[in-house]
Formats: C-alpha cells, structure tokens, sequence
C-alpha cells in the first residue's frame, strides 16, 4: 500500500515537472514590437552617453515606399528630449535608422513612433550607467582567479550580462544566457568551425598517441632535444615554422611538444607559456596568415574614412617594425630558453617540475583530461614517428593548400585577377575557418588510413581512440563556448565603447601609439577578443590621429609615422591583451592543447607579459612618435629585456643540485 502510494507521488512528481517545463516553453519573451504595418527595432540595452541606434521598418511593402513618421523619446519624468520627423522616408525591409542617438542618464525611456495611418507605437529602452558595462567581464575574471574555477567565472559573467540585457530579471537571464548568448555563438561559422577543429584534431591525437607513433616524435625530438633547455628552443622554432593560422599553431604545436617537454621535466605553465606566444604574435605579423585579410581590411577602411589613398597592405607591412609587443615577445621566449632563466611564479613551476617531475602543480585542473592509460599503445607496438609526423604535416599542407584555394576564389568573386596577385594577398582573401576544418578532416583521415592500412590498430580500436582523444577536449570546448558567450553579452553590453569613451579624451599627438596600445590592450583584457578590439578601436583612432597631428601642424614624414605607430599600437594591444586574459579563447586553447591548468597558465604568463608590454611602451611606442627608428628601439628592447633576464632571472636547476 504505501509503495502504491510512493509510486504515485512519484508519478504525480513527473506530470508536476513536465508541466511546469512545457508552462516555460510558451513564457513570453520579449520580441520586437510590430503593428499593422510599420516595426521598431531597438538594442536590447543602452548606455548612457553612448550611442546607438533606431530602425523603423515596413516589412512586405515596396522599398521605395514612402512612409512619413515621428519618432519621440521621453525620458522618466515625461519629458519629451529628443525628436526626429520624416516627411518622405524610403522603408520597406530594409527601413530607416537613426544612428548615434545618446541618452545621459541612466533609468528607463519612453520612445513614441506615431505614422499617419497606424496607431501609436509605445515601446520602452532601458539605459544602464557605463560603469556597470565593466562589471560582467570583471566579475568572471575575479571569480577566475580567485576561486580556479574557469567554467564557473565564464558562465557566472555571461548571466550578468544577460540580467542586464533582460532588464535585471534573473530568471529571464539564465534563459536568455542559454538561447541567445550561446546559440548565437556556436550560430557562427568561425565559431561553429573552431569547435569541430577541436574535437577532430583532438581525435586525430587520441589515435596516433594510441598507435604509439607520437613516443616516435618524443624519441625523435629526444635525440637532439635532450634539456629543458634544448626542448623549450625545439618547441618555440614549431611555433614559429607554423606561422599562418593563430589556432593551428596552438593545437598541434601544443599536443605534439607535450609528450617531449614533460619527459624533459618542463612544466605545463613553461609549455603553455611557449605555445601561447608563438601563436598570435606570429600570425598577427606573419607575412602570408590568415590575420591578414581581417587586419588589412581594417587598416583599408580606416585609411578611406580620411581619404588617404595608401595601399592598405604596403601600410600593413610598413607597421610590422612597430610591432613591439608581438616582436619583442618572441624574442623574449627565444631568450628565456636559451638562459633557461626564469623569475616569479614560472620559476616557481619550473623548480617544482624539475625537482619533483611533477609537470602541474597539486591542486592543478588540467584543461584536457588525461586519457595515457585509455591510448596506451599495446605491448611491442611500433612506435614510429612517421606516422604522426605525417597526419601533423597533412594538416598543415592542407590547411595552406586551403587558405590559398580560397583565397583564390574569393578573389575571383570579387572580380579581381588572382593570377596577378601576390601570394600573400590571396592569403590574406582566404577562409581560414574553412581550411582549419579541411586540414583536421584530411588530416585525421590520414592518421585512421596509415594506423589500419599498416595494421598498427584495429579499425574499432581506432575509433576508441578517436571518442577518447575529442572526449579529452570537451570540457575545453565547453569553456570555449562559454567565453563566446561573455564575449558576446560584452559587444551587446558595449563593454568597449564606453571603455573607449572614457579613454579617448587622453590622447595627444606624440601620445597617441602609447595610449593606443593600452587603450586596446585594456579592452581586448577585459572582453577576451583581440580581433573585436582591431574591428573597434581602429576605425577610430586613425581619423584622430590624422586629425591630431593636422591640428598640431605636423604634415611631414612625421605625421605618417605617428599613422603607422598608431595603426601598430592598435593590433599589438589587441595581442596583448588577448594574450593575457583568461576569458580569451587562445588563452583558453592553449591551455586546452598543453594539458595546462588555465589559472596557473595565465598567473604565470602574466608577468612576462607586462615586462614585455611595458618594455614595448617605454623603449618603443613613445620614442617613435618623437622619431625615433623603430629597429633602434627594437634593439634597445632586446637588451632590456636581456638584462632584465640576467639580473633578476634564475636557473631552475639550481633549486635541485
């Protein structure tokens, strides 16, 4: 009788939750107002003192219609403080906006459309004060540090984004968080691209760790590569070899060099450190890279918004030796491997790993799970390295082949002649996301065909593999879909604008590369995107400067060295802050390719990255708006940065001999 009862508690219990979970499937949410024939679009947010934008739309109808109307804002006493009347607008879908409208305060806005045949359209915009912009980001980044929980401090800072985005509503803001923030971004193509790379190269690495041909490269590299300080020189020269796609570099530099770097007692934080900045400052510099085409059509727009006529790609080379963070960077890595100097919390691991062998720390996270017992290659396996050495390098030709493919055709698409154009140029019109994804099937493709065809696994072990290789990079592709979504409440949020806003009133003339590089390095840092920050902070900062040194008189070569340092000072800061967040998804990745813990990749990274960015300011930014050469500074820098390392570094061996 009373399991009869418990049963139907429990039964009663299932309807109760089934009900209540179809109620929230038809709870309203809040859309786009539309009457009889006419819509108001309007951002979910505003900002006070930042501008946005109205668009008023006639959806179905011609779009040469003409469709008079009245907009009207009232703020929350009422009163009417801004006003627009058009007696003969062109609607239809494609409508009619109103661009830069501000409001000063924060509070919530009346905003009025009366047309002469519809009735009334009453809708209302909340406006946020700019500080609490900064807050999700921040919040996420705090929680990160302070409690080692990535996941966590990501998802915990898109909600406060959403809360904001849904008027303060909690409950709206967790299911907002869900179906906008993140479907929005896996929605993306890139997005969507960087995550099947992931999965299908993690796979791909599962198998040939499984076949035993990966203990073939550790044995190879071994051969020569038999220190710490020779295995961090090998691991920075791969970096440097796979120069032209940012995330290719992470992936397979990152998961081939850590078998190698953990036999020669060299910490996950030294490895993830090496992996991270030989991979966006290479491909932010690197002549042919799938940065190019993004960093070129910014400099293009800008330079055409104050009708100057440079060739926007000569303009991008001519700023590579301004480049001092990126530049000064990899000469850094290059110096701490050969001194095989280290200071702060780097010395820290690297002493614990050389006297312990432990390659994390006790309490360490690790980004991928460690599958070694599951992809043990079976007793007497061959262990030869050719063949992960060729699926690696199948990869990357392919992945080449691809961004020249597309490259070539979009160029076609355009009209142009690709048979003219330099390499590099039909580099920078490719499709990265495009060929990532064809190098990691192809790739991974190849790894199956040579571990089967040379009977080295058995197709169902193969497949094995494969599940637990992607399985070891799942949570990393969690954190990476979480960081989109921080990511994307931030541009909702106009996280960046009001960063710029408060900031752009510092700028001089000679100042300008300076506070360029910390003006894009703060907001790349705190909303994780260095190529969100180029697509922001650029097209602003090049028609002031030109501006600037017009006002102040400067016409000569000056003037277009001022650009140039500017321009740099832009996609430097970018890489740097980038570089240094834990909310940025190359961060994320490389800690993700190296088996790092995220926290200690980025508490131990931060230092060098500081002394770099601020060596870069100091010899760098601020004496080439005087005149400065930009190699004299360069060289200044590299003995900086030298003596910085002699003086204050020290030997990890020393701690165990």
């Amino acid at each position: 009788m009373i399991t009869k009862a418990i049963d139907n508690i429990r039964v009663m219990a299932c309807k109760l939750v089934l009900w209540a979970c179809l109620a929230l499937l038809y709870f309203p949410l809040p859309v786009s107002a539309q009457i009889s024939d006419i819509t108001l679009t309007l951002p979910r947010i505003a900002v006070s003192n930042i501008g946005f934008t109205l668009t008023i739309q006639a959806p179905g109808q011609a779009a040469t219609s003409i469709k008079p109307f009245t907009l009207q804002l009232f703020d929350q006493d009422d009163q009417l403080i801004v006003e627009s009347t058009r007696s003969g607008a062109l609607l239809g879908d494609r409508g009619v906006s109103l661009e830069g409208l501000t409001l000063p305060d924060a509070g919530v806005y009346r905003i009025q459309l009366t047309t002469k045949d519809d009735p009334e359209t009453v809708r209302s915009l909340r406006v946020i004060p700019g500080w609490m912009t900064l807050l999700p980001p921040l919040f996420a980044i705090v929680i990160a540090i302070l409690f080692r929980q990535v996941l966590l401090a990501l998802a915990a800072g898109g909600i406060i984004g959403a809360f904001f985005l849904t008027g303060f509503d909690p409950f709206m803001a967790i299911l907002r968080w869900g179906d906008h923030l993140i479907l929005d971004s896996l929605s993306s193509p890139w997005n969507g691209s960087v995550v099947l790379v992931i999965l299908i190269l993690g796979g791909m690495i599962g198998v040939i760790t499984r076949n035993g041909s990966i203990y073939g490269v550790v044995d190879s590299f071994t051969g020569w590569a038999r220190s710490p300080r020779s295995g961090q020189l090998a691991t920075w020269l791969f970096g440097l070899v796979i120069f032209f796609e940012g995330f290719v570099n992470t992936l397979v530099v990152g998961n081939t060099m850590r078998p190698v770097t953990d036999k020669l007692k060299i910490s996950r934080e030294k490895l993830s450190f090496i992996v991270d900045s030989t991979a966006a400052p290479v491909a932010s510099i690197a002549l042919i890279s799938g940065w190019i085409g993004f960093e070129v059509g910014l400099i293009g727009d800008a330079l055409a918004s104050v009708d100057l006529d440079y060739n926007p790609y000569q303009t991008f080379v001519e700023t590579i030796p301004y480049r001092f963070y990126p530049i000064l960077m990899l000469f850094f890595v290059a110096l701490i491997a050969f001194m095989d100097r280290d200071f702060g919390p780097m010395l820290v691991a690297e002493r614990r790993c050389r006297a312990t062998s432990k390659v994390l720390s006790d309490d360490a996270k690790p980004l991928s799970g460690d599958e070694d017992q599951a992809l043990q290659p079976p007793d007497g396996q061959s262990q030869h390295w050719i063949y992960a050495f060729t699926p690696l390098l199948i990869v990357i030709a392919i992945t080449f082949w691809g961004m020249w493919a597309t490259g070539y055709q979009a160029i076609l698409v355009e009209g142009g002649d690709p048979d003219s154009a330099t390499l590099w140029t039909i580099f920078g019109k490719g499709n990265a996301s495009q060929a990532l994804l064809w190098g990691s099937i192809v790739g991974t493709l190849s790894a199956l065909v040579l571990t089967i065809g040379f009977k080295l696994l058995t197709l169902s072990d193969c497949l094995d593999a494969w599940v637990i290789g992607a399985k070891s990079v799942f949570l990393a592709v969690i954190i990476l879909i979480t960081a989109w979504a921080l990511v994307a409440a931030c541009r909702e949020l106009q996280t960046a604008d009001f960063m710029v806003s408060i900031t752009t009133g510092l700028l001089s003339p000679h100042l300008v590369p300076a506070l360029t590089f910390i003006i894009s390095a703060l907001v790349s840092f705190a909303t994780g995107t260095s190529w969100g920050t180029m697509a922001l902070i650029m097209p602003l900062v090049v028609p002031l400067t030109v501006g600037l040194s017009l006002n102040a008189g400067i016409t000569d070569d000056s003037a277009y060295v001022l650009l140039l340092a500017t321009i740099s000072g832009v996609l430097s800061g970018a890489v740097w802050g980038d570089h240094c967040s834990p909310i940025s998804d190359t961060t994320i990745m490389s800690s993700m390719a190296t088996g790092a813990d995220h926290i200690d990749h980025v508490r131990t990274q931060a230092p060098y990255a500081l002394l770099v960015g601020f060596v870069g300011i100091v010899v760098g930014d601020l004496p080439v708006a005087f005149g400065f050469s930009p190699w004299f500074s360069l060289g200044i820098g590299a003995i900086t940065l030298l003596a910085v390392l002699f003086f204050f570094g020290k030997s990890a061996e020393e701690a165990v001999t």
